[in-house]
């Protein structure tokens, strides 16, 4: 076994040996593309990180299926500096994609930063399920400040909107799209990202959230409260992460697993804003009320966030438009993202309740009700508030967001 210990849950020794070359390779890269003083630490996150990543099984050969997540952490917050070092960091290594048939993510963040950030959900998982490349052994393990208990209810609700942001660009891709083969399996991943996003946020809410992909599957399925035909969705979204098998959901009919998966999620993320709220009895017809009226739940209050809060109002103020006064005023204070998580129920399920379709078409500013066209005003606003990502996603696959 390498250094870095195992980086699949259930890789052979040859793909294990494979990702070790790897990263071994990597590691010499950057230790001669950065200076000491560069950076702290240079980290292995994700599945592999944690020792649980995705193994691909084509014609008897096991390569990695997802991407390498790696997280440079540099001394410098100069915003200048840090892009710098990600330039250089990336062409250190650009030609390993080629060579190994992988692709890497190199995010960058001042330590500085890192430092002063809250307790994220990629924060918690990060300190227990890394592996470091480059720096001290412990440097992310000693980072106590990042504990389950002090990870904020924003942060979970963001991760299960990002992740439900996915179905909604699946049915666009549906709209739009012959599906070849390569759409299909780009259909697939979203919704397997979706179950296991939303899956998460449950046990969150629950109080059984945990960093280990395995230690939830086991958590998913001793959960009483849970449905048991969530539960089975779960299990097999983590089995394909990690062992994927694209064609036994190409096998079937892939528009119309979408939309079942679509309807089980409903059901799934209502659970989780009966328990976010504590209120058993909500459902989506007052759900934007419920929220607006504690859209600033969970939130510390201090300078910083009240400087943040001020300009998302002057940033918004003139394309948030149709509401009262005073709802225009706490729109703009809660951002256009936080804005868009708040209609998002309408658009990912096609929700027709009078009030909230209403509230949600004054939101995009818009008189139309069809869900093709609030779909694309909502994805729209997403690439530039939600995840300026997307934008790629547009590109690589020719999306049309124009009604």
């Amino acid at each position: 076994m390498s250094q870095w210990g195992r980086f699949t849950a259930r890789g052979s020794v040859e793909v294990e040996e494979r990702i070790t070359a790897i990263m071994t390779e990597v590691c010499e890269r950057l230790k001669k593309a950065l200076a000491p003083q560069d950076c702290d630490a240079v980290v292995l996150l994700g599945g592999y990180g944690r020792g649980e990543g995705g193994v691909l099984r084509e014609g008897g050969i096991e390569k990695p299926h997802n991407n390498f997540d790696l997280l440079m952490i540099t001394r410098t917050a100069h915003p200048k500096r840090i892009n710098a070092l990600r330039i250089k960091a990336s062409t250190a290594i650009e030609d390993l994609a080629g060579k190994y048939k992988v692709e890497f993510d190199i995010g960058v963040i001042a330590r500085s930063k890192l430092q002063k950030s809250p307790s994220l959900v990629m924060w918690y998982d990060m300190r227990h399920g890394h592996k470091i490349l480059l720096g001290p052994k412990d440097y992310v393990s000693g980072m106590s400040q990042f504990e389950l208990e002090k990870i904020p209810v924003w942060d979970v609700e963001n991760l299960l909107i990002n992740r439900g942001t996915l179905v909604i660009i699946n049915d666009l891709i549906i709209e739009q799209k012959d599906l070849d083969e390569k759409i299909q399996r780009l259909i697939i991943k979203h919704t397997i990202k979706a179950i296991i996003g939303y899956g998460d946020a449950l046990l969150y809410f629950l109080g059984k959230y945990h960093w280990s992909y395995c230690e939830k599957q086991k958590r998913m399925a001793a959960a009483g409260e849970i449905p048991a035909s969530f539960k089975q969705l779960y299990n097999e979204a983590m089995n394909f992460r990690f062992e994927p098998d694209y064609q036994k959901f190409m096998a079937n009919d892939l528009c119309s697993w979408v939309a079942t998966i679509k309807e089980t999620l409903q059901s799934i993320h209502l659970a989780c804003e009966r328990l976010r709220y504590q209120r058993p009895d909500l459902d989506w017809n007052g759900y934007h009320v419920v929220s607006m009226k504690n859209m600033f739940q969970g939130e510390k209050t201090s300078l910083k966030v009240w400087l943040k809060r001020g300009i998302n109002f002057l940033k918004e103020k003139d394309s948030i438009t149709g509401f009262p006064v005073f709802d225009r005023f706490r729109l703009g204070l809660f951002g256009m993202k936080n804005a868009l998580a708040l209609i998002f129920p309408v658009i990912a399920y096609e929700l027709k309740h009078k009030d909230f379709l209403g509230f949600t078409q004054k939101l995009l500013s818009t008189q139309n009700q069809s869900p093709e066209v609030l779909r694309k005003i909502y994805l729209r606003k997403w690439a530039v508030a939600g995840d300026t990502n997307f934008k790629t996603v547009i590109k690589r696959y020719a999306l049309n967001l124009q009604e």
